[in-house]
């Protein structure tokens, strides 16, 4: 049988941004694509993180009611749990309402 590509069980639809911490051009699209191939819906925005150009590591927070959500997220990006956090302010304003908001890291530069 050939590899399955697609969840047997496809993840739940969840409103989530993707925001690039890094200079690095198209790293968050990179991160959405990879998402969407793991069945997530497309992001409500893909974007650069206009506060923090520097970011080392990515992290992954949440709005109330979708911890779990996020984990899922982490899980499919290789994120570690301890890098899901409940959702802060300045990470709020910038995700726009979304459930989820991925801010990615240098760790994802290939």
């Amino acid at each position: 049988q050939p590899p399955q590509t697609t969840p047997v069980n496809p993840p739940p639809a969840v409103h989530y941004a993707v925001l690039n911490g890094t200079t690095v051009a198209g790293l968050a699209r990179s991160v959405a694509d990879e998402l969407t191939s793991y069945g997530y819906p497309a992001p409500s925005f893909v974007t650069n993180d206009t506060t923090n150009q520097a970011r080392a590591h990515t992290a992954v927070y949440y709005e109330p009611g979708h911890k779990g959500d996020a984990q899922g997220v982490a899980a499919c990006l290789h994120v570690g749990l301890d890098r899901v956090l409940p959702m802060q302010p300045n990470a709020r304003a910038l995700a726009d309402r979304a459930d989820v908001a991925i801010f990615v890291g240098a760790d994802r530069v290939p």
